[in-house]
C-alpha cells in the first residue's frame, strides 16, 4: 500500500507499507499483507484508515516534539490526527498531531519577511565585520541559513513590531542570589513577561539579578541562554510582606543619608556666609512649633511680601495668627538679616530632622535583623535550589560525558543535563540545534549588541531579557558602515526603530514597544556617594539610591583641566598623559602595591600610548568600551 497516499492502522500501529490489499466488507476488515496469501479478519474499530493526506510545505514549517524541534524532513503529510513525516535517509514515522506542534514560519508575513531581508541585506554587506572574528563572511552564513523562524520566538514578534505574547505564568520567584527591591521587581517581570527591560548602572546588581532568573528558570526545568557581544560576559519560596517593607525602609533610609550629606554641604558653605557677613544674633519666637518645612514656607512668604524695608501690618498679623509668630521686633531687621537668620534655622532644623529619620529607620531595622533576615531568605531559596539540582542530577551519580561536538550530533540529550548555556549573540544560534528555542535568552551588556546580532539571538528565544543602560555606550557603528547602512535602511522604508546606524538591539526595543515591561535597578552598592551622585544627577534623574557609605574622604572627585593648546603627537594627546604622569598621580600618594589605577581613554591610540608610558606599575589603561561593564 502506498504510505504517500494511505495510512492504515491496525490495533493503532502502522501497517501501511506491510499491507497488498484493504477492503470492508460486512462490518469486517479483510487485510492481505504483502508476501503472504492469507486473508486476515479484524473487527471494525481495529483498523483505521485515512486516504489522501494533506502536503504541508516542508519549507516553510517547523514541527517540534517535547519542545525540541524535529529536522532533516523532506516531506510532511498531513492524516488529520496523524502526521507521518519521511527524512532525506528514507525514514518515515508516524506521530499523533496532539503530541507535536506544527509551525508556519513567520518569514510567510510581509513584514516579518520585509525586516528580515533588511538584516540579511546588512549582514551580507562585505564591511560587516565582526569584533574578534577574522571571517567576514560569518553572518552573511548565518543569516543565509536561517531560512525559518519559529512564530513563538521573540524574532518573530520584533520583525513584525507586533504585539508581545501575552504570559500565563505566576512570579513566584526565589532569590538564592539575594535581591532589593528593584532586582525583586526586574526578576518577577522577566519570568511573567515574553520581553522585558532591566537597565541600571554599573554596581546595581545587573549580574545579580540575572543570576536570580537563571535559578528560577532551572527550578522551573527551563532552559536559559546567557549571551553578550562578546566572550566576556558571561518552587515556590513566598516570603513575608514585612521583609520587603523593611527593604523599603533601607531605600528610604539611603535617600535620606544622600539627602543629609548635600544639605550638611549647603550648611558648611551657608554658614561661612553667615559668619563673615557679620549679623547680629535674632531669636524667632513662636506658640508652635516649626518643621523645616514650615520655616520654608515663612522664608518664601517673607521675601514675598518686605517691600521697601518693611513688612506690612497684615502679614505681621497673618503671621501671628497662622505660625504663632508673637516675635514683631524680628520685623526690625534688616530684610537680609531676617532672610539669612531664616535660612540659618532651616538648615539646622532639615538636617536634625533627617538625622532624626534615619536613626528611627536604623532603629526598624536592628528591630527586624534586616541582614540576618535577607541572608536566612537568600539561604533558603539556595536550599531549593540546590535540593532541585540535587533531585536532577543525584548525589554522587555518574553525569553524562559529552564529546565537542555534542551541541551538533546529541543536542537533545545535551540540553537536558545542561540547560543552561553562555554565548555570544551571533553564535548562539549556531551552539544549538537547527531552529531551537530556549525557554529565555538573556542579552547582557545589551546596549553594545548591535541589530544584526541581538535579532540572531532573539530567534532561539521564547522569552527574552535585555538587560543594559542606554544611558552607556552604544555600539560603535564606523562612518563606512554607518554611510552603507543608512542607504539600505532608506531602501527599505523601516520605522527608525531598525535604524542599524542609529540603534543597537536595547534603543530598538525601547522605541519599538513603548510600554514595554522595564525596571531601573536604582539599588547603587558600588561607587563612593559624592561619585556616583554625580552620575544619579547628570544622567538618572536622580532615581538612583545610593547604598555606599561616606568615609569622610576628603576629595573622592577632582576634575583637573589642561590648558588648550596643540599637544596632539599623532593620533595621541602627549600633554594629557604627561599631566597624569607628572602631576595628578604623585598628588594621590598612591601605594602600588595595595592599590589599583585604572585610566580611561576614549580613543584606542590614547589608551596605548597610556599603557606603554605606564611601564610595569600597577596601573591599567584602557578605552571606555572596554571598561564598560
Amino acid at each position: 500500500m502506498n504510505g504517500d497516499i494511505n495510512l492504515i492502522l491496525i490495533k493503532s500501529e502502522d501497517k501501511t507499507e506491510e499491507i497488498d490489499f484493504c477492503k470492508k466488507e460486512n462490518g469486517k476488515w479483510l487485510i492481505r499483507f504483502q508476501n503472504n496469501s492469507k486473508v486476515y479478519k479484524y473487527n471494525y474499530e481495529n483498523v483505521i484508515w485515512h486516504r489522501d493526506p494533506k502536503i504541508i510545505d516542508h519549507e516553510t514549517s517547523m514541527i517540534y516534539e517535547n519542545n525540541l524541534p524535529i529536522t532533516g524532513m523532506i516531506k510532511i503529510l498531513d492524516f488529520g490526527d496523524y502526521i507521518k513525516l519521511i527524512f532525506k535517509t528514507g525514514y518515515k514515522k508516524l506521530y499523533e498531531r496532539s503530541r507535536i506542534i506544527i509551525e508556519e514560519t513567520s518569514l510567510t508575513n510581509n513584514t516579518a519577511h520585509c525586516t528580515f531581508e533588511y538584516l540579511k541585506t546588512i549582514a551580507n554587506h562585505a564591511s560587516i565585520k565582526l569584533e574578534g572574528e577574522n571571517d567576514i563572511s560569518f553572518l552573511r552564513k548565518q543569516y543565509n541559513n536561517l531560512t525559518m523562524i519559529s512564530p513563538r520566538s521573540v524574532m518573530s514578534a520584533y520583525l513584525e513590531g507586533k504585539p508581545l505574547n501575552e504570559q500565563d505564568r505566576q512570579a513566584q520567584a526565589i532569590f538564592p542570589f539575594g535581591f532589593n527591591l528593584s532586582q525583586k521587581s526586574a526578576t518577577e517581570k522577566a519570568l511573567m513577561n515574553q520581553l522585558s527591560v532591566i537597565e541600571g548602572p554599573p554596581g546595581t546588581g545587573k549580574t545579580q539579578t540575572i543570576l536570580n532568573i537563571i535559578a528560577n528558570a532551572v527550578v522551573n526545568g527551563k532552559t536559559v541562554a546567557v549571551v553578550s557581544n562578546n566572550n566576556s560576559a558571561t518552587a515556590n519560596v513566598l516570603e513575608k510582606l514585612q521583609k520587603y517593607e523593611m527593604l523599603r525602609f533601607q531605600n528610604r533610609q539611603a535617600i535620606l543619608k544622600q539627602e543629609l550629606s548635600k544639605f550638611q554641604t549647603e550648611q558648611k558653605y551657608f554658614n561661612t556666609y553667615y559668619t563673615e557677613s557679620n549679623f547680629k544674633p535674632l531669636k524667632i519666637r513662636s506658640f508652635l512649633r516649626f518643621s523645616a518645612d514650615r520655616i520654608l514656607t515663612i522664608l518664601h512668604e517673607y521675601k514675598h511680601n518686605v517691600k521697601d524695608g518693611k513688612v506690612p501690618l497684615k502679614s505681621k498679623l497673618y503671621n501671628l495668627f497662622v505660625y504663632g509668630l508673637y516675635n514683631f521686633n524680628l520685623y526690625k531687621h534688616e530684610p537680609d538679616a531676617v532672610i539669612s537668620f531664616l535660612q540659618k534655622i532651616y538648615y539646622e532644623t532639615k538636617i536634625k530632622e533627617i538625622t532624626s529619620q534615619i536613626e528611627e529607620y536604623e532603629k526598624k531595622l536592628d528591630h527586624f535583623d534586616f541582614d540576618n533576615a535577607m541572608k536566612e531568605y537568600s539561604k533558603n531559596s539556595m536550599d531549593l535550589l540546590k535540593a532541585k539540582l540535587a533531585d536532577k542530577y543525584g548525589a554522587g551519580g555518574k553525569r553524562t560525558i559529552f564529546t565537542g561536538d555534542a551541541l551538533w550530533k546529541n543536542f537533545d540529550t545535551f540540553i537536558k543535563e545542561y540547560p543552561v548555556i553562555l554565548s555570544t549573540t551571533h553564535s548562539l544560534r549556531q551552539s544549538a540545534k537547527t531552529n531551537y528555542l530556549f525557554d529565555f535568552v538573556i542579552i547582557d551588556e545589551a546596549s553594545q549588541v548591535d541589530l544584526v546580532t541581538g535579532a540572531l539571538a532573539l530567534s532561539c528565544a521564547k522569552n527574552a531579557v535585555i538587560v543594559g543602560d542606554v544611558k552607556q555606550l552604544p555600539n560603535v557603528v564606523i562612518s563606512e558602515v554607518a554611510k552603507t547602512t543608512g542607504r539600505i535602511f532608506e531602501s527599505f522604508k523601516l520605522v527608525d526603530a531598525y535604524n542599524y546606524s542609529n540603534q543597537n538591539i536595547l534603543s530598538s526595543i525601547l522605541n519599538l514597544y513603548k510600554t514595554i515591561p522595564k525596571t531601573l535597578l536604582k539599588e547603587h552598592y558600588r561607587c563612593h556617594p559624592k561619585i556616583i551622585d554625580f552620575c544619579n544627577q547628570k544622567f538618572y534623574n536622580n532615581e538612583l539610591i545610593v547604598l555606599t557609605d561616606d568615609q569622610d574622604e576628603e576629595k573622592p572627585l577632582i576634575l583637573y583641566k589642561t590648558v588648550k593648546g596643540n599637544h596632539a603627537r599623532g593620533k595621541f594627546n602627549q600633554r594629557q598623559i604627561d599631566v597624569i604622569f607628572n602631576e595628578i598621580l604623585p598628588g594621590q600618594e598612591i601605594n602600588d602595591s595595595e592599590q589599583t589605577v585604572g585610566i580611561i581613554s576614549p580613543f584606542r591610540l590614547q589608551a596605548n600610548e597610556l599603557q606603554r608610558t605606564i611601564g610595569d606599575r600597577n596601573i591599567e589603561a584602557d578605552t571606555v568600551h572596554k571598561y564598560q561593564g
